[in-house]
């Protein structure tokens, strides 16, 4: 009779504190999908914006054009943006000059499947002069990635892909980031899209022509 009645207490407490558990789990569950949520931003805003906003036009032995691919895969956008910027300097003492070849890619990840979504991979190769090819160093910025997309407004409209080596326009006037994210397991919470525009200041100087520079230097 002892053990029947111990047994019901017990019966009776777990089910009163089963509800501040499930209240506990779905809290910490909430907490970490806005976490996770807020990650990207803090995680993709700063390098995009400081490769981007510093990106320097073709010229000399270290920069070279800027080149991007659309690349489409079931109605997702996989771009890759190649692109030279003064962002490499981590400080005076660093080994190396501040221009730098960033890349963006989309890569499959090492584990799970592709309803997993992508890594949005930075890499980076600091060393230019290098007399070999030098070994760029990847970062995982983001996972879960579903779609990566680069537009370039030409100052008038805006394009899908950049190829500097053979664009009238050697540098956009600006470069619009679009990324989404897998569709979020049931009971967490989804990740919204992303969604950066940034102007690129450098652009290359036009040297006037020959026939340009008689015709200004002509008789009244």
């Amino acid at each position: 009779m002892e053990l029947l009645i111990s047994s019901v207490m017990v019966a009776i407490l777990v089910a009163a504190l089963y509800p501040v558990f499930r209240g506990v789990v779905q809290m910490e569950n909430t907490t970490t999908d806005m976490l996770a949520a807020g990650r990207p931003l803090a995680d993709l805003a700063l390098p995009l914006r400081l490769d981007l906003e510093n990106a320097v036009a073709p010229g000399g032995l270290l920069a070279g054009p800027l080149l991007s691919e659309k690349n489409e895969e079931a109605r997702a956008r996989r771009d890759r943006l190649e692109i030279y910027t003064t962002s490499a300097r981590i400080s005076d003492s660093s080994p190396w000059g501040e221009i730098c070849k960033v890349e963006y890619t989309l890569e499959e990840p090492e584990t799970g499947g592709r309803d997993a979504g992508r890594e949005l991979i930075r890499t980076v190769t600091r060393n230019l002069l290098a007399s070999s090819d030098s070994t760029p160093t990847a970062y995982l910025l983001i996972d879960g990635v579903e779609s990566l997309a680069f537009s370039f407004f030409d100052g008038e409209t805006w394009q899908d892909s950049w190829d500097a080596t053979s664009a009238d326009t050697v540098m956009p006037e600006a470069i619009r980031v679009d990324i989404t994210f897998v569709a979020a397991e049931a009971g967490r919470r989804q990740r919204p899209p992303l969604s950066w525009t940034f102007e690129i200041a450098a652009q290359p100087v036009s040297t006037p022509t020959a026939a340009s520079s008689q015709g200004g230097g002509g008789g009244r």
